[in-house]
């Protein structure tokens, strides 16, 4: 049976708190579905539905591959969506700094090391916080989150088991950053 996997970096408390704060100011802009508070993260690269093996090839990879690899600095940035404010259908916090598409582009390196498949699109550093159900018109500007910096320390191979309540998620494999 295939699993659905991602590789991600977490996300600390506190800002899982400021984001809370945001969601709730949010809360009015129509339809959203907001990301459950202990599935916040970054996700570095979306792997989608790997076979077994394939995982536990991946897992090898990753941890030779991310060692040696270095902690390093994110600071929170604003509030956005994609594909625009004014129509959101993915609701984000924005993160600044340098490290994290360093950390993405090694890890792609290493997924195509093992001929699997990565994103075809342009890597955008963010935190998702919602999905828009349908079109909502509700404007997102003017909520802030305040900016914070927070160190990255480590690489998460994640399972993702969809239900109907929202994903689950597991961790299969964490490589602690040095």
């Amino acid at each position: 049976m295939k699993i659905r996997t991602f590789i991600a970096v977490d996300i600390p408390e506190d800002i899982k708190e400021d984001i809370e704060k945001a969601k709730r100011a949010l809360k009015n802009i129509g339809d959203v579905k907001w990301v459950e508070r202990e599935n916040i993260h970054i996700t570095l690269e979306f792997l989608g539905n790997l076979e077994p093996r394939e995982v536990e090839r991946l897992k090898e990879a990753l941890s030779r591959g991310l060692e040696g690899e270095r902690k390093f600095p994110l600071t929170t940035g604003g509030i956005g969506a994609f594909p625009s404010l004014s129509s959101p259908r993915v609701i984000w916090v924005g993160v600044e700094g340098e490290g994290i598409k360093r950390l993405h582009d090694r890890v792609e390196e290493i997924v195509k090391g093992l001929g699997l498949k990565v994103e075809e699109r342009e890597f955008s550093p963010h935190i998702t916080i919602g999905r828009a159900r349908r079109n909502i018109k509700g404007f997102i500007g003017g909520v802030e989150i305040p900016k914070k910096s927070f160190i990255i320390d480590g690489v998460n191979l994640m399972r993702s088991d969809l239900t109907p309540k929202g994903p689950i998620y597991t961790v299969l494999l964490r490589v602690d950053l040095k």
